[in-house]
C-alpha cells in the first residue's frame, strides 16, 4: 500500500540517529527534549494547516508488546507532546491484534506482510470519535510498512483522511515518498 499523505521531518542519519538511539532507551532524557522540540517545531505547521481545515485528531502506531512491557514508547510521548503544543486532541485509537517477527530482520515487502492486518481500532467509542483528519505520529520510518499499515486500519475503521508524520525517514527510503 503506497500512502500519499505522509511526511518525515529530517533524515534519520548522524546526529539525528545518536539523537532518536538514545531517546527511544531512556525514558525523558535531555535526548527526548531534544527531539521533541523537533518534532514540534517541525510538524506544527502542518497540524495547523490541516487543522485550518477540520477537527485533527492525532494517534500514533501502537508499540510491540517489548515496547508495552518496557513501559517507555518514544512515538506515544512525541504524539502526545505534539497534540498538547498544537491544541490538537490526543487518543491511541489504534491496538496490536497479533504478535509479529522482528521488523529489522525484514526486507520491504517481508515487512508489510508481517504487519498485516496486526492493528484493530482500540474501543467501539473511538469509532464515533469526530475527526476530518487523524494524524498518525511515528519516530522512525524505515520502509513506512507500520505507518501504512496504521493508516489502513484507520480508513477501513471510518477515518476518511489520514495522514502520517515521522520526525526522521531512513535515508536509503526518503525517495520512495
Amino acid at each position: 500500500m503506497q500512502l500519499k499523505n505522509r511526511f518525515a521531518c529530517c533524515e534519520y542519519e548522524g546526529p539525528m540517529a545518536s539523537l532518536l538511539t538514545k531517546a527511544k532507551d531512556i525514558a525523558y532524557c535531555s535526548q527526548f527534549y531534544v527531539v521533541q522540540h523537533l518534532l514540534n517545531e517541525l510538524a506544527k505547521p502542518l497540524i495547523d494547516e490541516l487543522a485550518s481545515n477540520g477537527n485533527v485528531l492525532i494517534t500514533v502506531v501502537p508499540p510491540s508488546r517489548k515496547r508495552m512491557i518496557k513501559g517507555w514508547y518514544l512515538p506515544d510521548s512525541l504524539a502526545t507532546g505534539l497534540a498538547e503544543v498544537s491544541s490538537q486532541r490526543y487518543a491511541k485509537l489504534l491496538r496490536r491484534t497479533k504478535s509479529v517477527a522482528k521488523q529489522s530482520s525484514l526486507d520491504a515487502v517481508e515487512r508489510r506482510l508481517n504487519l498485516h492486518n496486526c492493528f484493530a481500532l482500540r474501543q467501539k467509542r473511538f469509532r464515533q470519535l469526530d475527526a476530518d483528519v487523524v494524524v498518525v505520529v511515528d519516530d522512525v520510518s524505515t520502509t513506512g510498512a507500520s505507518l501504512a499499515e496504521a493508516c489502513r486500519c484507520l480508513r477501513a475503521g471510518g477515518y476518511a483522511k489520514v495522514v502520517a508524520i515521522s520526525l526522521a525517514i531512513a535515508p536509503m527510503r526518503k525517495q520512495s515518498w
